[in-house]
């Protein structure tokens, strides 16, 4: 069972450094990612994690949400992650396959990740996302955005979000 895990940042609209939090332009920031990533509609939301995971789903406040940080080339404990709607309910993924995109968040090329994302509630809208090692390869803070493809050819995604990945030592 994975350990609880505590959010990289931890109030929205906010991002923390030394100095206190600082208001960040969620107008510019949602743009930036919007064409980075592309095609971004389903707009996704993070919220901090503890042992229930992390939350992904729709509405949000176009600010850019975080996951918890994990070390370069740490693949053993898998991120739990549930997506919700807009109004906060669980999406119903019965019928979906999840995938993800990333890039380093400094420049980049935009590539798929190679983990798996097991759904473990498919009403519930949980997941999982299993590391793999490209995933982690490079330390940095890396966007990343899910995306949900239904058997009807349709899909979901969320908003990027931070995947900060430490230096191993």
């Amino acid at each position: 069972m994975p350990y609880p895990v505590e959010p990289y940042r931890s109030d929205p609209g906010h991002v923390e450094v030394e100095s206190g939090p600082v208001e960040v332009d969620a107008a510019a920031i949602a743009l930036a990612v919007d064409t980075l990533l592309s095609a971004n509609h389903g707009a996704g939301a993070w919220t901090g994690g503890g042992s229930a995971g992390y939350v992904v789903g729709s509405g949000g406040a176009g600010t850019i949400p975080s996951l918890p940080a994990v070390v370069q080339g740490a693949t053993h404990t898998p991120l739990l992650l549930t997506w919700r709607d807009a109004s906060g309910e669980p999406v119903d993924l019965t019928g979906a396959t999840i995938t993800g995109r990333l890039r380093l968040s400094r420049g980049g090329t935009v590539r798929d990740a190679e983990g798996a994302f097991p759904i473990t509630d498919h009403e519930a809208g949980a997941f999982q996302w299993l590391l793999a090692a490209a995933d982690v390869a490079e330390d940095g803070d890396h966007l990343v955005q899910f995306t949900a493809t239904y058997a009807d050819d349709t899909e979901d995604r969320t908003v990027a979000a931070v995947l900060p990945v430490k230096p191993a030592l």
